[in-house]
């Protein structure tokens, strides 16, 4: 908050009278929130709340010449401001095709409980992926279809004000081809075992 000031002084001149303002709630205005700026006749208040505080608190200002004082008072309201929540950075993933992925978003809130606060995908969704609107967990069941192919998803939070504040994230995820294990390479008989990458061809793993 700003305001502008107009000093007066009959036999004092304006450069010599000393303009300083408090408020009565400290821990709405503390007393380096309450800032006077200028000289002479024209001077200036600033406002400055503590940060997250809201409320209302009398606020007074005092004009000084070194004999005599005169005080002017009003009340100041500082409405709440919506912050918006903060959502954990997501790493990017690179798994095999049909594995399961499992992640488990994090997020947080100065003036909303972690329960009233909504996860959601706000991206494309590929077939199968799900999200726990409370939690933030978020599972998807791969499948072969995917390998070899980017996916880029975006989890976006939100807390329960109107409008609501929202932060989101966005990380990709490589699919990689289906592995499995088999317990005799029937590329060279060994005994040796192997791993097979679609869609590349498979190699043995004695030879490596």
């Amino acid at each position: 908050l700003g305001l502008e000031l107009t000093v007066d002084d009959a036999d004092t001149p304006l450069n010599e009278v000393r303009v300083w303002a408090y408020a009565a709630d400290l821990t709405l205005v503390a007393p380096t929130g309450a800032v006077v700026s200028g000289v002479g006749r024209e001077r200036r208040l600033d406002l400055f709340p503590v940060p997250d505080a809201f409320g209302s608190t009398w606020v007074f200002v005092v004009a000084e010449d070194g004999l005599y004082s005169v005080t002017n008072a009003f009340l100041w309201t500082v409405r709440p401001v919506n912050d918006p929540p903060y959502l954990e950075p997501i790493a990017d993933r690179a798994l095999h095709a049909g594995t399961r992925l499992v992640i488990t978003n994090q997020a947080r809130d100065v003036e909303t409980p972690p329960e009233r606060l909504r996860f959601q995908i706000v991206s494309p969704i590929p077939p199968g992926l799900q999200i726990d609107a409370t939690t933030g967990r978020l599972e998807w069941q791969t499948t072969d279809e995917w390998a070899g192919r980017q996916v880029e998803l975006t989890v976006e939070v939100t807390d329960d004000h109107t409008p609501p504040g929202r932060a989101s994230r966005t990380f990709h995820m490589l699919r990689r081809g289906s592995t499995f294990t088999a317990r005799r390479c029937f590329m060279c008989l060994c005994s040796a075992r192997y791993t097979l990458l679609m869609p590349p061809e498979p190699r043995c793993e004695s030879s490596l």
